[in-house]
C-alpha cells in the first residue's frame, strides 16, 4: 500500500514539473534583438537578386556574438543562391560564399547546438552537393544527418520541416530518400508559414519546394503555386526559371 502510494506521489510530482517547463522560446523572435528583421530583409534582398545589398546586411550584421554570426551566415547562403543563378558569376565565387556559411555555421555548432543553426547548415550543404554532385557521397549523409537533428528539436519549425523534406527529396532512394515522405513535408511546412502572421524566412523556399516536388505528378498546381510567388516576388528567379521549364514560355 505504501509503494503504491508513493508512486502515485512521485507520477504527480512528475506531471507537475513537466506540466510546468515553459516551451522553448523562438531565438529569432528574441525580443531583445532586432534577428527576424535582419533576415527578412537579407530575404528581400535575395528575392530580388540584389547581391551588393546582400553583402552590405551581412557586414552590417557584424560583431562575434551567436546569433550574429548565423544572420551572417543566412547572408552568405543567400548571396550563393544569388550568384549561383547568375551566368556571369563564376562557380567559385558561389562556392567561396557557400564555404563561408558553412564555417560559420559549424563554429556555432561548436559552441551549442540549435535546431535553426542546423537546418541552415543542412541547407548549405544541400548547396555544396548542388555544385559539386560527386560532393554527395560524404556531404549528402552530413546533410541527412543536420536536417533530422533539427527536426528532433523544433518539430513544429516549417523551416525544421521544410530542411528535412530537402534531404528527402534530394537523396537517393537507397541513401534514405523519399519523395513521397518529401512532400508531405514540404505541406507541412507550407502549412506552418501560412500560420505565421509573420515568418522571419523560409515561407517562399518552402512554396518553391512544393512546386518543384508536385512538378511532375501535378504540373497544373505546381504552377499556380510558382505564378502565386512571382505575383509577389517578380524578380524570383528560381520559381521562374520552374516556371518556364513547366511552361516553355519565357517570361
Amino acid at each position: 500500500m505504501a509503494h503504491k502510494t508513493w508512486t502515485s506521489l512521485l507520477v504527480g510530482v512528475l506531471v507537475v514539473f513537466l506540466t510546468v517547463i515553459p516551451a522553448r522560446a523562438d531565438p529569432l523572435r528574441d525580443e531583445s534583438n532586432d534577428l527576424c528583421t535582419q533576415l527578412q530583409m537579407i530575404d528581400l534582398a535575395y528575392l530580388n537578386n540584389n547581391l551588393e545589398t546582400l553583402e552590405d546586411l551581412k557586414q552590417k550584421a557584424g560583431g562575434t556574438d551567436y546569433w550574429g554570426r548565423y544572420v551572417q551566415a543566412f547572408a552568405s547562403y543567400r548571396m550563393t543562391l544569388v550568384s549561383l543563378g547568375d551566368p556571369d558569376i563564376k562557380k567559385k565565387v558561389s562556392k567561396n560564399h557557400n564555404n563561408v556559411a558553412i564555417d560559420l555555421l559549424l563554429g556555432l555548432l561548436d559552441e551549442r547546438e540549435e535546431a535553426e543553426v542546423l537546418a541552415l547548415l543542412s541547407n548549405a550543404y544541400g548547396l555544396k552537393i548542388a555544385m559539386k554532385p560527386i560532393s554527395g557521397i560524404t556531404t549528402g549523409p552530413k546533410a541527412a544527418r543536420t536536417g533530422e537533428r533539427a527536426l528532433e528539436l523544433a518539430p513544429e519549425n516549417p523551416r525544421m520541416l521544410l530542411t528535412r523534406g530537402q534531404t528527402r527529396f534530394n537523396a537517393p532512394g537507397f541513401a534514405g530518400g523519399d519523395k513521397e515522405e518529401a512532400l508531405r513535408l514540404f505541406r507541412a511546412a507550407v502549412t506552418g508559414f501560412e500560420n505565421d502572421e509573420d515568418p522571419c524566412w523560409g515561407e517562399t523556399d518552402a512554396k518553391l519546394a512544393l512546386a518543384q516536388a508536385l512538378a511532375e505528378e501535378n504540373p497544373a498546381r505546381a504552377l499556380e503555386i510558382l505564378e502565386g510567388l512571382l505575383e509577389e516576388w517578380p524578380a524570383f528567379r528560381e520559381a521562374d526559371v520552374l516556371r518556364m521549364r513547366l511552361t516553355g514560355v519565357d517570361g
